[in-house]
């Protein structure tokens, strides 16, 4: 299976490539507004792996929930790739990718965000016979309020202050940041039976609260 991989839901862009089942490429880099040269990474590493775009089978693309302008980036470019190309798209939410990189870790996971104006992007997540099930759907919550509600699942965030608000209200709390990985995120759909593939006309990005992106004129 040949597989393109791409996250853009925070700053830290992703891109992975596997082929032949095996990851060739993975690629993580932290800058701001970087989804904005996603397009010039994919063609550095085509170039220098020496492929083809059209080798890939399946796109996979992380669907947030995060930055509204990068994961519209990442949206646009794979709908563009799937178009020219005829390949089907797998879309998978961010926060799986979070979860498998702490999954040997802890059995309950719960994965927050900055969603800044004191909210949080989370969720819940178990691990049962190695398998990640989301327990819940992504949604926006205060901290504190989520905190109480699952105060015993081990905690996971890429942020330095929510980790720290962490502390302070006693519950465990993973001590690195975890980041969205495209990487994790073509391991996890090697092991889909079967693929669920999105249609295009309805390869949308996770919006929690769609309506504050709306710009009205």
């Amino acid at each position: 299976m040949n597989l393109l991989g791409i996250d853009t839901s925070t700053d830290m862009v992703s891109l992975a490539m596997m082929v032949d089942n095996k990851i060739i490429l993975d690629f993580n880099r932290n800058q701001p507004y970087g989804a904005s040269k996603a397009i010039v990474y994919i063609k550095k590493f085509l170039n220098k792996l020496s492929i083809d775009l059209d080798i890939f089978d399946v796109f996979v693309l992380g669907a947030g929930p995060g930055s509204f302008t990068g994961l519209r980036i990442s949206f646009s470019l794979i709908k563009a790739f799937s178009l020219a190309l005829g390949k089907p798209v797998v879309k998978l939410g961010s926060f799986y990718s979070y979860a498998s990189q702490v999954k040997h870790n802890a059995s309950k996971i719960a994965i927050v965000t900055d969603a800044k104006r004191k909210m949080v992007y989370a969720t819940t997540m178990r691990i049962k016979n190695g398998v990640i099930v989301r327990e819940r759907r992504e949604a926006l919550y205060s901290l504190k309020d989520f905190i109480k509600r699952y105060r015993d699942y081990l905690f996971v965030t890429n942020s330095e202050y929510l980790r720290g608000e962490c502390k302070n209200y006693g519950v465990e709390i993973y001590p690195k940041d975890i980041w969205p990985n495209a990487k994790e995120l073509l391991l996890l759909t090697k092991e889909l039976s079967p693929l669920e593939f999105t249609p295009l006309n309805r390869l949308e990005p996770i919006y929690v609260y769609p309506q504050d992106c709306q710009v009205r004129v």
